[in-house]
């Protein structure tokens, strides 16, 4: 517990956490902005001009620097504390490497939580200011009350939760396994980028972590499949325990106190 609450003290010291927070505003509030202003010739994704509408319809265009955030944070808590020595000193605990691999896992998942928590009501307050809260939620031209809106707003955010963690447990393995932030930044970013055009094969694109990132969380709202589902669920959970274990596998054998 005390390694956990020392990560999320230096998550909350860094001045990225709040970079990661302005960019994420910055991206609502071109939206609603050139939403307002459409005869800028920018179309938007927004269906409906309310607060209640505006999280869930700004969630696939997150995805993205979700991802971006991720590997930047990762690489920064494993590949750069390993080249800075902050590893080796955390090694002089009595505390074994799978624990302290644990605890940057933990702090992971926490980060994950915290900016989607802030997007959602960061968005849900700039959409207030911009158009007002509104009667009802809108979503893939189905009408919510407000209730029911703001429970699908939870439910789809806090399944999308999920394949992120995915993600992060490919990044951490290669956090783990390079000794460069750059290189760990690049590859994960790489990853994402590669997953766009596995997007455009039917046949393998539930396989891609990057399609699961933009479309898991359609299983619980818009697609009535629940094989398909239940597929997608093992492939986020195999990503997950695969690359924990080969990222725990490789930190025991990492030269940590050379």
């Amino acid at each position: 517990m005390k390694l956990l609450q020392n990560e999320l003290l230096k998550l909350f010291k860094a001045r990225r956490l709040y970079v990661f927070f302005l960019l994420l505003t910055a991206t609502t509030v071109i939206t609603v902005y050139y939403y307002i202003n459409s005869d800028a010739g920018m179309q938007t994704v927004i269906e409906t001009a309310n607060a209640q509408s505006l999280p869930i319809v700004l969630k696939y265009s997150t995805a993205q620097f979700f991802s971006i955030f991720m590997a930047i944070y990762i690489a920064d808590i494993i590949t750069d504390e390993y080249k800075t020595g902050s590893l080796k000193l955390s090694m002089l605990r009595p505390i074994s490497r799978a624990t302290l691999l644990k605890s940057k896992v933990s702090a992971i998942f926490a980060f994950t939580v915290i900016l989607t928590l802030f997007f959602i009501l960061s968005t849900y307050a700039i959409g207030i200011v911009s158009f007002g809260w509104g009667n009802s939620t809108v979503y893939n031209g189905i009408t919510y009350s407000t209730i029911d809106g703001v429970l699908l707003t939870v439910k789809v955010f806090a399944v999308s939760i999920l394949p992120l963690i995915a993600f992060g447990m490919i990044t951490a393995f290669i956090a783990v396994s390079s000794n460069s932030m750059t290189t760990t930044i690049a590859i994960s970013i790489g990853i994402t980028m590669l997953g766009q055009y596995l997007n455009a094969l039917p046949s393998i694109k539930v396989f891609s972590v990057v399609n699961q990132m933009l479309f898991f969380s359609d299983y619980f709202v818009k697609i009535n499949n629940p094989g398909e589902m239940m597929l997608s669920v093992i492939v986020n959970l195999v990503y997950i325990v695969v690359f924990y274990l080969l990222a725990v596998t490789k930190f025991k054998k990492k030269d940590i106190l050379c």
